[in-house]
């Protein structure tokens, strides 16, 4: 048998395991990650619905979509102007 074709079976061989690992590996992520992404969700939920007293607060705080944008957006463009500390690089 010639050498250079046991050695070649032998790397097919090993490719195919560090596959079926590498294959394992990601779906035992991809199981993690819809559990914690589950967690999350569960965490997340309200444990009771609001009261009176906090719906007629909700009702009265001042949230108006146009300032809390245009805050936003001030924001945004301080930090994409900030220079030396706590500027942000990537």
């Amino acid at each position: 048998m010639d050498i250079t074709k046991t050695i070649a079976d032998k790397f097919d061989e090993a490719s195919e395991k560090v596959k079926d690992v590498v294959d394992n590996a990601r779906e035992e992520f991809e199981d993690a990650k819809d559990e914690m992404q589950a967690k999350r969700i569960i965490e997340e939920r309200a444990d009771r619905p609001p009261t009176a007293v906090e719906e007629a607060a909700a009702e009265r705080a001042d949230t108006e979509p146009g300032r809390v944008r245009d805050s936003y957006q001030d924001a945004m463009k301080k930090g994409a102007n900030t220079k030396g500390e706590g500027a942000v690089t990537i």
